[in-house]
């Protein structure tokens, strides 16, 4: 008897010490960015910002240096705080960022809203030297594609005649402050490229996976592309290790979600690659965990309808 009460005294000590453990490393992934949908907007036009990896309960905004918050209408999803500005004028241009009830802050964006009738579409986040990267010249006044001219630094780079300009394997040297002109339209505000540079590169997916399926990591170096050991991290914490430069994630989850980078010994850390989970597995017997709120209201709400 005194073995089994032992055993079940252990057996509780490790769970409180697992559930400290999980708790400290949930606290401890403070990792989170800002998406805006655009970087130029013409004045009048909705523009919203989704913080990504943030944790929903601990009061995630959106904040500028105007303080301009009282603008937003939220909306919060899993793991996602989505703030809405449903018309944007030219005194909404500025920085903005996420920030968490505890004070912890993402990335920064900047927007420029523009009274003008031209702007430029341009990446939202820092493009990877070798990038193929497209620069999109948009008139207000006319939904067709127009002759454009565009520029790097001011200097006329581009004349396109179909409002689209693809930079082929950009490097360092194609950094710097980007815009173009529409003849008889006029001239876009500036925004800027960022490139970045790395000996080590993390090939991850662009777009968005499902919950459930297997994600491939591959960790390269960016002059020697053979096979390295390879760390992988989530977070900034630990993950896997890939002994030929690769690792799978086997059925991701919503808490994969977040991001990633990989380390070569000797070569370094690769940039950050956020990783979206997003969905249901393909199988009717499944609920998405961003559904359970829903259901739960929907059960609650018909339960006091027959009461």
């Amino acid at each position: 008897m005194e073995d089994t009460a032992l055993c079940v005294r252990l057996s509780l000590f490790i769970l409180l010490l697992l559930a400290a453990h999980v708790h400290h490393n949930n606290a401890e992934k403070t990792a989170f960015r800002i998406l805006p949908s655009r970087l130029q907007l013409f004045e009048y036009e909705s523009v919203f910002f989704t913080c990504e990896g943030i944790n929903v309960s601990a009061e995630g905004k959106v904040r500028s240096k105007k303080e301009l918050t009282t603008k937003c209408s939220y909306v919060s999803v899993a793991s996602k705080v989505t703030c809405t500005i449903d018309n944007t004028y030219v005194q909404d241009s500025g920085e903005y960022w996420c920030e968490s009830g505890r004070g912890q802050k993402s990335n920064t964006v900047n927007i420029t809203v523009t009274a003008g009738s031209v702007l430029l579409e341009s990446p939202l986040f820092p493009v990877m030297e070798g990038d193929d990267v497209t620069l999109r010249c948009r008139s207000k006044m006319s939904l067709i594609n127009l002759t454009a001219n565009f520029y790097k630094d001011d200097v006329l780079i581009n004349c396109s005649a179909t409002g689209y300009m693809t930079i082929h394997s950009v490097t360092k040297s194609d950094e710097g402050l980007y815009k173009c002109n529409i003849s008889g339209a006029g001239e876009s505000p500036v925004s800027w490229l960022s490139v970045t540079a790395s000996a080590v590169i993390l090939d991850s997916p662009i777009h968005p996976v499902m919950e459930g399926d297997s994600v491939t990591l591959r960790c390269r170096k960016k002059k020697t592309p053979t096979d390295h050991i390879a760390d992988f991290y989530n977070h900034g914490f630990y993950i896997g290790t890939g002994y030929n430069g690769e690792m799978t994630i086997r059925s991701v989850s919503k808490s994969d979600e977040g991001p990633l980078k990989c380390s070569i010994s000797g070569a370094g850390d690769s940039p950050e690659r956020w990783l979206t989970v997003t969905g249901c597995p393909n199988k009717a017997v499944h609920l998405c965990s961003d559904q359970l709120p829903v259901l739960l209201y929907l059960l609650i709400k018909t339960v006091a309808t027959i009461m």
